[in-house]
């Protein structure tokens, strides 16, 4: 995956974490400017030793 910045630069990975919220840019890049449905998933908790 090579991500290309707005300055030009570009930075490579194995993956990319798109991670900026309900509108997110990447979202839209990688699937389309379909806009997101909800689930009912509000919240995501893992509870117990590490």
């Amino acid at each position: 995956m090579t991500a290309v910045l707005e300055t030009g630069e570009t930075l490579s990975g194995d993956v990319l974490i798109g991670a900026d919220g309900i509108h997110s840019a990447i979202r839209a890049c990688m699937l389309g400017p379909d806009k997101p449905a909800f689930t009912g998933n509000v919240a995501w908790a893992r509870r117990g030793a590490g």
